[in-house]
């Protein structure tokens, strides 16, 4: 079981970074006019490609649980839709709950196979919502004559798509 759950950490990373790192970087790509001279260059340059999608799927993920996750999870406990106001409701600042809340997912109740599973789970909807997040943008933030602008309906449908999806 041990074994499982390391692999399962494993691709936990994997996917919060590097698979939110390559859908980050494709959605922008996808967003310039010039996006096939892009790949093109992406695929000529593999060592720096692999980099720039590492970085740019550690920053996204990392700006995204920063920023919209910890402000989003805070809104989500004043209105009594988060597991911290399920598991503790007293006073009127966050942290405590949030607090209890991390002392209950670490203190070892948790066996490691719904840990493991918890784990995955929460990076496949962040993964989601990070998604989501960046086809939103790009169907505001595209250029003209890129193939976000060509399937226009589509992009913005699937973004929004994507992150209620990654939310629920």
């Amino acid at each position: 079981m041990n074994e499982l759950a390391k692999v399962i950490a494993t691709i936990e990373v994997a996917i919060r970074y590097l698979l939110t790192g390559a859908v980050v970087s494709a959605v922008f790509t996808l967003s310039m006019a010039d996006y096939r001279q892009w790949f093109a260059w992406a695929a000529e340059n593999e060592t720096a490609s692999a980099a720039m999608i590492t970085v740019s799927g550690f920053v996204a993920f990392t700006s995204y649980r920063l920023v919209l996750w910890t402000l989003g999870d805070a809104l989500a406990w004043r209105a009594g839709w988060s597991v911290p106001s399920l598991l503790h409701r007293k006073g009127v600042a966050y942290d405590k709950p949030y607090v209890h809340f991390l002392r209950w997912r670490y203190s070892g109740d948790i066996n490691d196979a719904l840990g493991g599973y918890l784990t995955f789970r929460w990076a496949v909807a962040h993964f989601s919502s990070v998604s989501g997040i960046a086809l939103l943008f790009a169907s505001f933030l595209h250029q003209d004559d890129s193939w976000v602008s060509e399937h226009y309906v589509f992009v913005p449908s699937a973004g929004a798509a994507s992150l209620c999806l990654g939310l629920w």
